[in-house]
């Protein structure tokens, strides 16, 4: 995802995993300004190449929601 600084609030991103031109997923967050504060991220699955996440901080390295400097990563878990 993109910068995050100023851009706090919902985000949510449709995004092509695959290359294939249609999404394989829909990615959502609350991206506070507070950059300690806890991320909580969702997917969702539009195909079968990925698994869902709801409410997912980071619960594993396949699934997870960082802040790295001034960018947030979501890694996503294929099945």
């Amino acid at each position: 995802m993109e910068t995050c600084r100023g851009t706090a609030g919902q985000r949510s991103e449709q995004l092509d995993l695959d290359s294939d031109g249609r999404p394989d997923c829909e990615v959502s967050f609350q991206a506070p300004r507070d950059p300690k504060a806890k991320l909580l991220v969702n997917v969702k699955p539009l195909n079968n190449l990925v698994q869902p996440m709801n409410g997912v901080s980071k619960e594993s390295f396949s699934s997870l929601i960082a802040r790295v400097n001034d960018t947030i990563v979501v890694r996503v878990p294929l099945r």
